[in-house]
C-alpha cells in the first residue's frame, strides 16, 4: 500500500469521498479548501489511485489549551499560565473503502510527525483532538491521548509523548 500525504489542492477530487459521517464528508467537499486559503487550517490528504482521489484527510491548526483541560498530575508540573500552546487535529476522516486497513493510525502518526517537526520552530505543549463521537474518542485513547477532565471527547497528548511515538522504531 502506498502511503503519502500532501496538502489539499484544487486538483483533488473530493466529490466522491464518504467516510460514514456526513459532517466530515461535507467539510472536505465544501469548507476544507476555504479554511486552507484563509489560514484557518492546513488540510492534508492521503491520495489514492489515481492521485486526484482522496483516501483520507485531516486538518491541523494551532490552539490554546486551558490549564483545567490538563489532568492535575501534569498540570502541577507546568507554570501558572492562562493557556498553553497546542496543535489541533480538528477534522480526521478515512474513506469507507479504506477503513480497517490501518490508515487511521498512519494518518495520525503523519499528523503527529508534522506537529513534532513544527515544534522546533513554534512551541506546542500538546496535540489536541476533539473526537466527533465515542468511537473516535476510543481510537485516540488507544493511541495514547488523554481525556480532558471536563470533556471526555476532547483529548490531548503531551508533545513529549508524541515525540516518543513518532521517533520510536
Amino acid at each position: 500500500m502506498r502511503f503519502a500525504t500532501t496538502s489539499l489542492s484544487p486538483a483533488h477530487d473530493r466529490t466522491g469521498f464518504r467516510c460514514g459521517n456526513p459532517s466530515l464528508d461535507d467539510y472536505l467537499m465544501r469548507r476544507a479548501g476555504q479554511d486552507a486559503r484563509r489560514g484557518v487550517a492546513q488540510i492534508f490528504v492521503m491520495e489514492g489511485d489515481p492521485a486526484s482521489t482522496v483516501r483520507a484527510y485531516y486538518s491541523l491548526s494551532m490552539t490554546g489549551i486551558e490549564p483545567q483541560s490538563i489532568p492535575d498530575d501534569l498540570r502541577d508540573k507546568l507554570p501558572r499560565y492562562d493557556a498553553f500552546p497546542g496543535a489541533l487535529i480538528g477534522r480526521f476522516a478515512v474513506a469507507l473503502s479504506e477503513q480497517g486497513r490501518g490508515i487511521g493510525r498512519l494518518l495520525l502518526l503523519d499528523g503527529l510527525h508534522r506537529v513534532v517537526a513544527a515544534s522546533v520552530h513554534v512551541a506546542a505543549y500538546a496535540v489536541v483532538v476533539d473526537a466527533i463521537d465515542d468511537q473516535a474518542a476510543i481510537f485516540y485513547r488507544r493511541h495514547g491521548f488523554l481525556p480532558d477532565p471536563r470533556n471526555s471527547r476532547r483529548l490531548f497528548m503531551p508533545l513529549a509523548t508524541a515525540r516518543k511515538l513518532v521517533f520510536t522504531p
